[in-house]
């Protein structure tokens, strides 16, 4: 099974980055990010009040996603701060469709635009690449995310269609899906 080592870099700014799978004592860590997800349900599709996992799930969750297989979990840490972190699974179900993985990433706010998402997917695709069974990479993003559609674009990603209305916000307004997908075999 494709495994990934802890990829230590450094951004343009000089900071240090490293890239790495998730330990037992992240699980805080990473609950606490992902409640800062609701504060922007234009990026993320959760809105404030939704529930996330809670300090034991999370514990759970990261046991799970070591197990390796055909999942896939990655923290970005910036100078020893949690900044973001991406969670890839081998579609299950139908079997006809094991060889595809989806993702989803997750970064905060004052730390986008820095090249953390570019290189938390780029270990994805690596990985994608080395696994024995899987071709293809894909996920949803919502259409008034700019940036994050520029940037797969850039790694290659196409938009394979889009899903309408698939997202409503606090306030009424609906977003599009658009469904992206890039093959590494």
């Amino acid at each position: 099974m494709a495994t990934i080592a802890p990829r230590k870099l450094t951004l343009a700014d000089g900071a240090a980055l490293l890239i790495r799978v998730p330990e037992r004592t992240d699980h805080s860590r990473l609950t606490e990010l992902d409640r800062a997800g609701a504060s922007e349900p234009e990026l993320t599709g959760q809105l404030p009040g939704d529930p996330v996992l809670s300090d034991s799930e999370r514990l759970h969750w990261i046991m799970r996603m070591r197990d390796g297989g055909s999942a896939l979990a990655l923290l970005a840490e910036l100078e020893g701060r949690l900044v973001g972190f991406l969670e890839c699974r081998a579609q299950d179900y139908p079997r006809g469709a094991s060889h595809v993985a989806r993702f989803m990433i997750c970064l905060e706010r004052d730390f986008r635009d820095r090249g953390i998402g570019r290189h938390l997917v780029e270990t994805l695709l690596d990985w994608a690449a080395a696994h024995p069974t899987l071709e293809k990479v894909s996920l949803g993003v919502l259409a008034g995310n700019a940036r994050a559609l520029a940037l797969y674009r850039k790694l290659g990603f196409t938009e394979e269609g889009r899903r309408a209305r698939e997202f409503r916000s606090a306030d009424g307004a609906y977003l599009d899906t658009v469904m992206m997908g890039r093959f590494v075999k």
